[in-house]
């Protein structure tokens, strides 16, 4: 929401209500109106949980999840084959400076 508009809302509702404390109710109440849904954040990658797991195993399973992917691609970069295993494939083609 651009700031004309907030202000344009904020004088409306004093105009209508009549006091500070109705205006500031109202603009709360339409700002929680247009707030995203849990679902929305949760898809959004923003909000990482429900909320119905305690915030410490939540985070030690994620801690877990990323020490597995590390453990995986540690083991695919160790077993990934050299330059001289693609060239002798034929996967790579050997450069010219290099053959001499």
């Amino acid at each position: 929401m651009s700031e004309t508009t907030l202000h344009h809302n904020v004088a409306a509702c004093l105009q209508n209500s009549g006091g500070w404390a109705s205006a500031r109710g109202e603009l709360l109440r339409k700002k929680i109106e247009q707030r995203p849904s849990r679902e929305r954040l949760l898809n959004q990658h923003i909000l990482l949980s429900d909320g119905r797991v305690a915030p410490l195993i939540e985070q030690r399973v994620r801690l877990l999840k990323q020490e597995r992917i590390k453990r995986n691609l540690s083991r695919k970069l160790e077993s990934r084959p050299g330059p001289l295993e693609l060239v002798t494939r034929k996967i790579l083609q050997a450069d010219s400076s290099f053959d001499s």
